[in-house]
């Protein structure tokens, strides 16, 4: 079947608004001593929240879009500072006030709809400040009130525990009796998505059965996107989350199919509009939490847990290593830095997906070292894109670890755009 991804399209929003909003990532666009970051947050309408004791009934539902938006500011580290009192610390919760226009921060507000967050508008934060989260212990000093920013005020109880609900893990016994039932693949598709992941595995007749990832663009990268995506599902659906971001996951809303999977995901901290998604697949009693410590050792599969810093969702979560029937091995790892992959899954692989869309590595980190001259690099990432992946200098560490030219799902002057497949 062909499944048509949607595209961005104007929105509409009430302003002013203000919203409860957690920092979920932070990337810099250039190497430049004044560089410019693009700052994303995951948030909530704080009007519809404030007063509200039942948030889970009242918004959590399957037919609440509207409170749920995803921003995106971009600035210097400086300048963000000065209108919001805190430097943009990922995994920080700050309250913004956005409108149409103003002397702010440049803004782009991606609205929930029923597909997903494609409704984009053009505005500016003009002010807000950094919030309490009163389920997390105090660290280091208290931010600075600078420029237009508020005092640091607390963030409400009721967004704070929905966010810390799905860090506490599951049954062990449950997610090991899931992943010991799923087959060796005959393929590993790397889907050509646009700027986002989505793999899955194949059986012989083409049915994917288990995806690593689920992932589309939001607005700001939809243009990136192919016009559809084909799938031939399996009877059973299996979901091995790398990490709780939108390039990761946003999937799950246009290809329904996906919430009746199984989700085995990282327990980690979560937005709103995440959390969201998170209830929606409990509520399915499809919803598996990776307990701290656990390391899933199969025939032909294993998973563990990524060792970096907690408040970093992209090296905190799954790693996967798969063995083909082909007896070739893969690598996939989500968007970890490979110094933070577990050692029991870093031997040499035949087939590698590229890290974090082929970013910027973290200084020292090494990609794996290729396993032989049978298997390749694949990159996924969409042309164009809004944080300039990939990057060159990632390129040539991988050529210095062996693995030669990348496959791209995306077009480049040799190869049109397409899906990547090991085997």
């Amino acid at each position: 079947m062909f499944i048509k991804i949607p595209r961005s399209r104007p929105g509409e929003a009430d302003f002013p608004r203000v919203l409860y909003v957690r920092l979920t990532r932070l990337d810099y666009l250039s190497d430049s001593e004044y560089k410019r970051a693009s700052i994303e947050f995951d948030g909530i309408d704080a009007e519809k929240v404030d007063g509200i004791t039942d948030v889970e009934e009242r918004l959590f539902t399957e037919s609440s879009h509207l409170p749920f938006a995803l921003i995106r500011i971009i600035t210097t580290r400086r300048r963000f500072e000065e209108v919001l009192g805190a430097p943009p610390a990922v995994g920080t919760w700050f309250r913004l006030r956005i409108e149409p226009q103003g002397p702010g921060l440049m803004t782009w507000q991606a609205q929930m709809g029923p597909d997903g967050y494609y409704a984009q508008s053009r505005m500016s934060t003009t002010g807000g400040g950094p919030l309490l989260d009163p389920l997390e212990p105090p660290r280091g000093p208290s931010p600075r009130s600078l420029g237009a920013a508020v005092a640091k005020e607390p963030l409400p109880t009721s967004i704070a525990e929905l966010s810390n609900r799905f860090t506490v893990g599951t049954d062990w016994t449950l997610i090991e009796q899931i992943l010991q039932a799923v087959p060796p693949p005959e393929k590993i598709v790397i889907r050509d998505v646009g700027q986002a992941s989505f793999a899955s595995f194949l059986n012989d007749a083409e049915q994917s059965y288990l995806h690593f990832d689920t992932g589309l663009p939001v607005s700001w990268n939809a243009h990136t996107a192919p016009k559809s995506i084909g799938i031939t599902f399996a009877n059973e659906q299996v979901v091995v989350l790398s990490h709780w971001d939108w390039d990761h996951l946003h999937a799950a809303f246009s290809i329904k199919q996906l919430l009746d999977a199984k989700w085995i995901v990282p327990s980690q901290r979560l937005g709103p509009g995440a959390a969201r998604l998170a209830m929606a697949i409990a509520k399915k009693g499809n919803l598996f939490v990776w307990p701290a410590g656990k390391t899933f050792n199969g025939s032909h599969m294993w998973i563990a847990e990524c060792k970096g810093s907690p408040r970093n969702a992209n090296n905190t979560g799954l790693a996967l290593r798969a063995k083909l029937q082909s007896g070739t091995e893969a690598l996939l790892s989500g968007d970890a830095d490979y110094s933070n992959i577990p050692m029991s899954l870093k031997a040499p692989a035949d087939f590698l997906l590229v890290t974090h869309h082929g970013a910027a590595m973290a200084q020292g980190s090494t990609p794996i070292e290729r396993a032989s001259k049978t298997g390749f690099a694949a990159v996924s990432y969409g042309l164009g894109n809004s944080y300039r992946h990939p990057h060159d200098a990632t390129q040539q560490h991988h050529t210095l670890a062996g693995w030669g030219h990348w496959r791209t799902t995306a077009r480049r002057p040799s190869r049109p755009r397409d899906n990547r497949y090991f085997t």
